[in-house]
Formats: C-alpha cells, structure tokens, sequence
C-alpha cells in the first residue's frame, strides 16, 4: 500500500490555517530564506506520525501552533492526522484526532477533537501501510526483547534531518539515539523482504511444537524409567508397599505378572482428619487455664491480704488492753470528783501544774481505749466468714486447673497420635503414587505404543515447520537484496563521477554504514573524508533503498524528505 503527504497542515491559535501543498509522485523541492521554518517540516511529520516526544523546533513554531496535522494519500483513499500541539511544560501530547475516508477534507479549528492516542494511529498507519503480523526474535543469549516492525521504524528509512544528511558517524536518521540503531537492524530485513510475510504465525506454531514435543518426551522417557527394571522394580515396589502396610508382610510374588497383579489390589484410603478439630480444643482449653490462673493468683492475694489484716487487729487489741489495765489502775487511788481534781494529782491528790493529765482526761483516754477495742471484736467474725469463702473458691478454682491439665495432656497426646497417623498416611500416599504410575506404564512401551506415536508425530511436525522457516532461505534473500542496493548505489556514484565512483560500494547492515571496497581495503564511510562525500553517501543508499522498496512493493512510505544544511541564496 502506498502512502504520500498530500499536504501539511497548521492550525494557530487565533484560528488562521496555514495549508502546505505537495504533488504527489513528483519532486517537491522547498526552498526559502533562513529561519523561516524549512526544517521543521521533517520535525512536524515525525510528530504527526506518532513520535513519543515532540521534535518541533521551541519558540516561533510552538507558541503559534495549537494543533498540527497531515493530510495523507494512502492507496485509494485519503487519511488526516492531527496532533495537539503540547501544553508546556510537558514534551508531547496524546490527543490525536484520526479520520480516514475515500477523500477528506481538514476540518476547521473548532472541530478538531481528539478521538485516538498515539498508540492507536501507530496501530491504524501500520496496517493500512500493510505491514503484515511479524516479529523480530533476538537470537538466543540476548537479553532484548523481540521487535515488531512498525509505522515507526519505516519511517526511519524516509526522513533524514539537517545535521544528519552529512554526518560521518551514522546514516540512518536518529541512529545515534538510544535504541535506534538495533532497531533499524532487526526490522530493515523485513522491509527488505527477507522475512516472510507468514513468519510470525509460522514461528509461534514451530515454538509451539517445540514445547509439545518436550513434554511428550519427557513423559516418554518418564515412563521408560519408571517400568525399564521389569522385575527388580515391581517387587521392590511390592515391598515397599508391605512396608508402609498396604499390602501383608511377607509378601513375595513369584515373577514379574504376579507382583503386576498383587499391585493392582493396593488400595488406599487416609484416615479422618480430625487434627484440626483437637488443636482447636486445645487452644480453648489453654485458654481457660490462663483465664484459671489468673483467678487462682487473685483468690491467693486476697486471702493473704485478709489474714494479713486480722493478724494486725489481733495485735491493736492486745496492746490496747494492755494499755486499758494500765489506765484502769488509777480507780484504785485518791477520791474522785471533787471540783479542784483538775489540779490534783490522781495519784497523791496533791496540787500540782505544768503538763500532768487531769482525771477526766485519763478517763477519756480509758473509754476510748475500750471502744476501739470493742470494734476491732465486733469486725472478727465477718473476717472470718470471709476467709472462710476465699479458700472454699480457691480449693474450687484449684480443682478446675487439675482437670484442665488432664483434659490439656489428654488432647495433646490425641494430636500427637493423629499427626504421627497424617506421617504414615502420607507415606502411604507416596508408594501409592509411585506404584499407580508404574501400572500406567507397564506393558505401553512397545514400538507402536501410542506414546511413541505421539513423539514421533511431534517430531516430524517439529522438522515441517523447521523447513518452513527457511532460516538459511531468509539469509540468502536479505545478502540479495542488500547486494541489490549496494550495487545500484555503485552504478550512480560511478555515474555521477563521485570520488569513491571506481570502487564497489555496499551496505553494511552490521555497522549500518557504508563502505568502499578499494585495492588498499576497505573504507568505511567514516573515514572517507569531505562532506561532499558523506552528503553523497545519506542520499544515494536512501535513494536506492527507495527504489529497491517500490519495486518490490515493501510497506514503507512512499515520500523521502531530505532537509540539506543550505536554503535559497
């Protein structure tokens, strides 16, 4: 499918549209004084083809443009791309408005409206070009990803850059950016046509195959191991079998048929699963003890703290009696009564001053002593019932842990029972597993066997789609066509007398340059010298890439835009 730029399109800000025209299937040559935007057409195509950043020249262009566009002539019908221009600070923009019919018009300003992304025209380009399904495999060691040809790396063939038309280093254009240049090796063969169109789908269905015939024999040779001892194996597996108790002790068949046999009774069936159910009571039961233990230490700290207080009144009563006969002897000496005794000694009822305590103090003091006294009694046998109560509860809070603990040990032997059961059966399961295996093997490895059939089916459609791929085929048709170009770029620069003109050019795909074979070796186009020459070089290999693509109707663009590093004068 061709494709050619009917026209670029501008859209400003204020609303003016600026139309650039081009012929289609002729030479359009732009010429103009310095500075008036001649190199920004490339920059603009590039951006409106889908480029991830936008290229458009800072200032000028970008502060008067707000959406760029191309109006494009795709086989019979006609595409439009418009690209919003980006809103600084941001580099690109990812409102993209598509439209594609037998003739289209570039709507005006007011109705452009993204409809598409970057992503998507990339996706709607590539197929209208026709680039068909196909898929760049590294070979194996390489850590790259696979690469699929695109719009993206087709237009790398048709735009050449000012500062890049006579470089020395690199003849591609953006090959000295990142990426680039492995780029442009791994998909120029199949726009060269070195790749088949079917490629992809015959290289999914070969690496298909490939897996299917690894697993096949593996399984093959799985089984091939597993019944290749005959007889050693089936009655070690019978053995085995006696001894995780399967089959009865001393079992001993007597050829390989009756150990076959004697295998195909095993029958295995786990016992209840009941692990669970005991740990979870076992937990509970943890539970309650730490729930017991903590009532079990409250009750003792409440019992010391009690019998700690009644062993203190014990003692405030004993000192206070003792204290009350010593008060109670002054009843025994002197009168009492008289209206002076508050000056009188209780003792010897003589006068006397200073600090010594009058009667009816003492006497308070004594009642005093009494009442206290009293009360401390009075409080004795509700202590005591209280106590009484604390240790009842205590006893009965003990006996709770004790069947706590047996109903804990109980339990915790239970589940060691069960998990030592879980261990045995899961045993069992492995021999089980093992001898049902060798049953499904045995007596199947014969020449016609169905297995054999299978490896032998994946292995002939492996070998088909080997030769499908023609790898050898694919180097052959691309050194072709490379010598195809190589050699029409020799007959112009001999042609137009260039410098290097006697001597055999070619394209080297390798180093992506290229070289002149001359009688002292070769020289890369590096080291050829003059800009006449580098300029030389850029168009003649774009040139007759060019020419290589139409005839034999390669997905690439049909237009070449070239920007050389001088204007009109």
């Amino acid at each position: 499918m061709t494709m050619q730029i009917k026209a670029v399109v501008l859209y400003g800000h204020d609303g003016r549209v600026r139309r650039l025209p081009f012929r289609l299937g002729a030479l359009n040559v732009i010429t103009g004084e310095s500075g008036t935007g001649k190199s920004a057409i490339i920059n603009i195509v590039d951006y409106c083809l889908g480029r991830d950043s936008c290229p458009v020249p800072a200032r000028v262009i970008r502060d008067a443009v707000r959406w760029y566009a191309l109006l494009l002539r795709v086989g019979d019908g006609e595409v439009f791309v418009a690209r919003a221009a980006p809103v600084p600070p941001r580099q690109t923009s990812q409102e993209v408005m598509l439209r594609v019919g037998e003739t289209v018009e570039p709507p005006p300003l007011d109705q452009l409206a993204g409809n598409t992304n970057p992503g998507g025209l990339s996706d709607t380009l590539t197929r209208m070009l026709g680039v068909s399904p196909n898929l760049h495999v590294p070979p194996e060691g390489q850590s790259r990803d696979p690469l699929e040809a695109t719009i993206h790396h087709a237009k790398l063939l048709c735009l050449q850059y000012q500062d890049e038309i006579a470089k020395k280093d690199c003849l591609f254009h953006r090959q000295g950016d990142m990426g680039i240049a492995q780029a442009i090796r791994d998909t120029l063969p199949y726009f060269l046509g070195a790749v088949p169109e079917d490629q992809l789908k015959v290289r999914q269905e070969y690496r298909d195959a490939r897996r299917d015939l690894k697993m096949l024999e593996r399984r093959l040779s799985e089984a091939q191991a597993v019944s290749g001892a005959g007889a050693s194996r089936a009655t070690a597996f019978v053995r085995e079998a006696a001894a995780v108790g399967l089959l009865p002790a001393g079992a001993a068949p007597a050829d390989v048929p009756a150990a076959v046999a004697l295998l195909r009774t095993v029958r295995f069936t786990p016992a209840a699963e009941e692990s669970s159910r005991v740990g979870e009571e076992v937990r509970r039961l943890r539970r309650e003890r730490a729930e017991l233990r903590q009532a079990h230490d409250r009750l003792h700290r409440e019992i010391d703290e009690a019998e700690e207080f009644a062993a203190g009144g014990e003692g405030f009563a004993a000192v206070a009696a003792e204290q009350k006969a010593r008060l109670a002897s002054i009843n025994v000496v002197g009168g009492g009564g008289s209206a002076d005794e508050s000056r009188r000694c209780p003792l010897c009822q003589g006068e006397v001053g200073g600090q010594v305590p009058r009667v009816a103090q003492v006497r308070e003091a004594l009642a005093g002593v009494e009442r206290h006294v009293a009360a401390v009694r009075a409080e004795g046998p509700d202590l005591g019932a209280f106590l009484t109560a604390r240790r009842a509860e205590l006893g009965a809070v003990a006996e709770r842990l004790r069947v706590n603990r047996e109903a804990t040990d109980a339990l915790v032997a239970q589940d060691n029972d069960l998990r030592a059961q879980r261990d045995r059966d899961f045993e069992r399961f492995r021999v089980v597993s093992r001898i049902e295996l060798f049953l499904e093997s045995a007596g199947t490895l014969a020449d016609d066997s169905e297995p054999r059939r299978q490896v032998e089916a994946a292995r002939q459609r492996v070998a088909d789609l080997e030769a499908r791929l023609r790898e050898d085929d694919a180097e052959e048709v691309l050194r072709s066509a490379v010598s195809r170009v190589s050699q029409q770029v020799s007959r112009w620069s001999e042609e137009l007398g260039l410098e290097y003109g006697r001597f055999p050019l070619r394209l080297d795909l390798t180093k992506l340059t290229l070289v002149a074979d001359t009688d002292r070796g070769p020289v890369p186009m590096s080291q050829m010298g003059s800009g006449q020459n580098w300029l030389w070089c850029h168009l003649l290999v774009y040139f007759a890439l060019h020419k290589f693509f139409v005839e034999q109707g390669r997905p690439v663009p049909r237009f070449l835009r070239a920007c050389p590093k001088w204007g009109r004068r």
